[in-house]
């Protein structure tokens, strides 16, 4: 890892979308931190906190992922440039980014176990926040021109591969879900524990949900080849979203109910 402090060079277009994404992002970020203290001193909660220290620490593996995924990111001026790996630069900016992108739907997905959230309404939530990731990615690339996809993508649409923004959001719900399911067994400074894992990123977390996409990427494969990875990485990141909210139909921790104590009869026969 080549350690360095820079600026690098650009037109004016990639120099103004990298300092609004800066900013922008770091109000997401501070946003966060405020929701996570809300919660912490409310609730008792501190899985925000988690999730927002592992979306930190993934931001050192993410230059691998951007690598697997081919990721380029625009040569703006004034982009903050705090370390180099895997031959990328990493940029303040995208530190923010991975904060906010991780973090905040890796809790959703949290809250809807503890808050006992319907199927319908964990659905609704995958699919604006897949929409949303969509949208944002479209004007980063095309209107900011910060970042862009390389290589043999699949599923491209207007230079955005679509495997990827639902592969974004199914790593955050896997983040939660397993956050939910650690805090039966972690607490206070056991939660240190989850973090390797966590911390992996997306780096880790796209390797296991998208690999068909990725082994495509990598792999000399016709148009036919390549389309047919992107469909079948599609259909697994599905039936990864549908397996977790399999679970939310039973998840535990939810408020008694007059019928679920003994010796009280239901509200809902005392009314008939």
């Amino acid at each position: 890892m080549d350690t360095t402090f820079s600026t690098l060079a650009g037109n004016t277009r990639e120099q103004t979308g990298a300092t609004l994404t800066l900013i922008a992002v770091t109000g997401a970020v501070i946003a966060l931190i405020t929701w996570a203290a809300h919660e912490h001193r409310s609730k008792g909660r501190i899985q925000l906190w988690i999730l927002l220290t592992a979306s930190f620490l993934s931001w050192a593996t993410d230059a691998g992922g951007r690598f697997l995924l081919q990721i380029t990111i625009s040569r703006s001026a004034d982009q903050l440039v705090l370390f180099q790996s895997f031959g990328t630069e990493q940029p303040l900016w995208y530190l923010m980014v991975n904060i906010v992108t991780l973090s905040f739907p890796a809790y959703l997905a949290f809250l809807a176990f503890t808050d006992g959230w319907s199927p319908g309404k964990y659905w609704l939530t995958v699919t604006i926040c897949t929409a949303v990731d969509m949208a944002l990615e479209y004007l980063t690339i095309h209107v900011a021109g910060v970042y862009s996809y390389t290589g043999f993508q699949t599923l491209r649409l207007y230079g955005l591969p679509l495997v990827w923004p639902i592969s974004y959001v199914t790593v955050s719900m896997c983040m939660g879900a397993l956050v939910f399911f650690f805090g039966k067994q972690l607490n206070g400074i056991r939660w240190l524990l989850a973090l390797p894992m966590l911390g992996s990123g997306y780096m880790g977390f796209i390797t296991v949900t998208s690999w068909p996409a990725l082994v495509a990427l990598k792999t000399d494969l016709n148009t036919s080849g390549r389309f047919a990875a992107g469909v079948l990485t599609a259909v697994g990141l599905l039936a990864i979203l549908y397996t977790i909210s399999l679970f939310l139909k039973a998840a535990p921790d939810l408020p008694a109910t007059t019928s679920d104590l003994p010796g009280e009869e239901s509200s809902t026969l005392r009314k008939s």
